[in-house]
């Protein structure tokens, strides 16, 4: 396919947009066992709707779409300050790994990547409560070519290790973002 213009709108032509990647994992309340959290590898469907991700195929993008990755970020979503203290605990002793095929662009404290914390009640919605990691003015993005791209068919995927006693009161929601330009067939 040929890439026209950005904002074409003919059928069949491929187009660049500006939109993050992005998936969510709900750790459950308790004790934090599972080791590493995956993101990217349960797409839509089962578990999972479009609130969660935007993953179509695990840990690959379908042809013909690709994916400019500029930076990433994290969010989460806790429902009580005793969660947002593990989350803050989290946020110190665990690390990131994003990798493309075999090869990985980042590895490094979770710190190092700029992440917020909202507050969620039932009911009442969500509230900002606090920032971890870098300012957002200065959130993780790649400085050498501007973008590492995520082709279609190439496996690729976020985990994070972590290294803290970390007990949950309530389930977390964590959302990681892939920001960049994502190539797309308009239909």
């Amino acid at each position: 396919m040929e890439i026209q213009k950005t904002g074409s709108r003919l059928s069949g032509v491929a187009d660049y947009r500006w939109e993050p990647l992005y998936d969510t994992i709900t750790i459950p309340a308790g004790a934090m066992t599972s080791n590493p959290l995956r993101f990217f590898s349960v797409p839509i469907g089962g578990s999972k709707s479009k609130v969660h991700t935007n993953m179509t195929q695990s840990g690959i993008l379908p042809v013909p779409q690709e994916h400019k990755v500029y930076g990433m970020h994290i969010e989460a979503y806790v429902q009580a300050i005793a969660d947002a203290n593990a989350l803050a605990e989290l946020s110190i002793n665990a690390v990131a790994r994003f990798f493309i095929g075999t090869k990985d662009y980042f590895e490094g404290p979770l710190a190092a990547l700029t992440g917020k914390i909202w507050m969620v009640q039932p009911g009442a919605g969500a509230a900002f409560l606090a920032q971890f990691g870098a300012p957002a003015a200065v959130a993780y993005r790649y400085p050498k070519d501007g973008f590492v791209q995520i082709n279609a068919q190439e496996s690729f995927g976020l985990e994070l290790v972590n290294y803290s006693t970390m007990v949950l009161a309530n389930p977390l929601n964590v959302r990681v973002y892939l920001d960049g330009m994502r190539k797309v067939d308009v239909r």
